[in-house]
């Protein structure tokens, strides 16, 4: 009979240990998956704070760089653009819609700061017609320029998704995409057949970013983004230090050799900081009166580019400086 009972015992502590080390066991998993799902939303949180970082920097760029912009107006309202003598010892730097190159450090990060005058390229509206007037300053501008026939092809075949994503029909251009075309990228509610309320949603078509967007041929026009409520329309005007080379020959029926000396003048301008009318003839500046703009509109893109795109995203801005408790109002602010 003790024996009997012995053995009884030792059964139930045999199969109380595997009890026991099942329990362990779970434990253990349970342990390493709390343990792994830390450590990946904590690698997920880093990330996104990264993230921000980096945005937030971008827009402290962009915040001084519009300060000083605003202080400046404020200062100078009559300015002309070009006239600033930088080589000057009493001179400062200033911030104005002339196209120069500002650097600011921001976080340990260094910008390139660029302000131009907003008012220049083609207005999105009227959507009806806005691929086919692309198509027109494409052919209008490819004499300064030599694409070669694939370049061509690609921009015709980017202009047909265009028109499929403004007119408001569902028929499908020759290489155009609607809705179908759209889902089998996962991009549902598009197109959007009908006027677009900025720009960036361009970047929604296949093509946008080569042609209209960073690398884009220089010689194409910058599209001017539709008003918020409240703002006015923007308007087509040509600025000597802000549009291109093309826009301004076109405008003011320009040799080449005179663009050639235009664009001359200009890189000198940039590259010395010195008064344009030292390096452009007087015959070639008398062309532009009336014709090419040397004043500001009141409207700006402010474009900020880190040095090291690593540390920052590119961010441009299209604003208009604000009196009273505003500070700038945006017709459009882009990150890329």
């Amino acid at each position: 009979m003790p024996a009997e009972v012995r053995s009884r015992d030792g059964g139930e502590s045999g199969v109380a240990l595997i009890t026991v080390l099942a329990l362990l066991a779970t434990l253990g998993i349970l342990t390493a998956t709390v343990i792994a799902s830390s450590l990946y939303l904590a690698r997920g949180a880093e990330s996104a704070m990264k993230r921000s970082r980096a945005f937030y920097r971008s827009e402290s760029a962009f915040n001084r760089a519009a300060f000083y912009l605003r202080r400046d107006r404020a200062a100078w309202p009559e300015r002309r653009l070009g006239e600033y003598d930088y080589s000057l010892r009493s001179s400062f730097d200033r911030f104005m819609a002339d196209g120069l190159e500002h650097r600011l450090t921001v976080d340990g990060v260094e910008f390139r700061v660029v302000i131009t005058d907003a008012m220049v390229g083609m207005p999105i509206a009227p959507a009806a017609d806005f691929a086919d007037r692309l198509r027109q300053a494409w052919n209008e501008r490819e004499r300064f320029r030599d694409p070669d026939l694939e370049t061509n092809r690609r921009f015709s075949r980017f202009l047909d998704k265009l028109t499929d994503y403004l007119d408001t029909n569902s028929f499908k251009q020759l290489d155009g995409m609607e809705e179908e075309e759209y889902l089998k990228l996962g991009r549902s509610q598009l197109p959007r057949n009908g006027a677009p309320e900025y720009v960036g949603e361009f970047l929604y078509i296949p093509g946008a970013e080569e042609f209209l967007f960073t690398g884009g041929p220089e010689w194409l026009p910058e599209l001017l983004p539709p008003a918020p409520r409240g703002l006015s329309e923007l308007v087509e005007r040509v600025s000597l230090f802000s549009s291109p080379i093309e826009d301004i020959g076109i405008k003011a029926e320009l040799s080449d050799r005179e663009m050639d000396k235009v664009t001359e003048a200009l890189e000198q301008f940039r590259a010395k900081r010195r008064p344009l009318n030292r390096y452009l003839e007087t015959g070639i500046q008398e062309k532009f009166v009336d014709l090419v703009e040397s004043t500001e509109s009141g409207v700006y893109r402010i474009e900020v580019t880190p040095l090291d795109p690593a540390a920052a995203p590119r961010l441009r801005a299209t604003l208009v400086p604000a009196d009273g408790a505003r500070f700038v109002n945006f017709y459009e602010v882009l990150v890329e």
